[in-house]
């Protein structure tokens, strides 16, 4: 209501002027006067509403990034508790395996904060958090990287379309699934790995979703191949290809 409000107060204006620049007995003048004095009223109310929809992205964004930060803080929160339960039982082992679980969730996650291409980053830092109805893991290589931006762009492309092929398959999958991650690049070539845990995870391993995946994959980088792997598909692609 407030927006919409405030857009009429920018728009009223600029219509009554119209209005009298069409229906005014006078002459040539005065014609020109109207004109200039509607321009510039529709410059400034352009001006104030592109200003407040980019207050509304600010928000949104500052929203967003509450929220990732409540998750992490839950998450982390999480870990402590698990790691007071060893302590409590005195079991060292668990305790050890642990912490390396971390110490590689942050080595990924150093290794990403390293992409050029910050919504590529973004992206896949984001995905623990996109999927709430399963448990997801990501691992990257340590050397996964690219040669420049226009190449982050292109794997975010494909990034974006393979999520949103998992997603909407997802809708028919009632059961609880575990899915991880991987990500790797050499100077040839880019490989993600995708496997799929738990009771049924048949409608991801189809030959018509993969044949489907890929034909859309294929639309952002031609030489792009989905392949059936033990539990899960396997997408490669040669990088700097045409």
């Amino acid at each position: 209501m407030k927006r919409g409000f405030t857009t009429s107060k920018l728009v009223i204006p600029m219509v009554l002027l119209m209005v009298g620049w069409l229906v005014h007995p006078f002459g040539k003048l005065v014609d020109f006067f109207f004109f200039l004095a509607s321009f510039i009223t529709l410059v400034a109310g352009m001006s104030c509403m592109q200003k407040q929809w980019l207050v509304q992205a600010k928000i949104k964004e500052e929203e967003r990034a509450k929220q990732v930060f409540a998750e992490l803080r839950h998450d982390w929160m999480n870990h402590i508790q698990v790691l007071m339960g060893y302590l409590m039982m005195k079991k060292e082992e668990p305790i050890r395996k642990y912490l390396n679980k971390l110490v590689q969730q942050a080595q990924t996650e150093r290794t990403v904060s390293r992409l050029m291409h910050a919504p590529l980053a973004v992206a896949l830092l984001e995905l623990p958090h996109r999927q709430k109805e399963w448990e997801v893991t990501l691992a990257v290589s340590e050397a996964f990287g690219f040669g420049n931006m226009d190449e982050e762009k292109i794997f975010l492309e494909i990034w974006q379309r393979l999520l949103a092929a998992i997603e909407k398959k997802q809708q028919l999958v009632d059961e609880f699934v575990q899915a991880s991650f991987s990500l790797k690049s050499d100077i040839n070539g880019v490989q993600v790995n995708l496997k799929f845990t738990g009771s049924d995870p048949t409608e991801f391993l189809s030959d018509d979703f993969r044949d489907l995946l890929e034909k859309q994959l294929r639309a952002v980088e031609p030489s792009i191949a989905v392949t059936l792997e033990d539990n899960g598909l396997q997408l490669t692609y040669n990088r700097g290809s045409d």
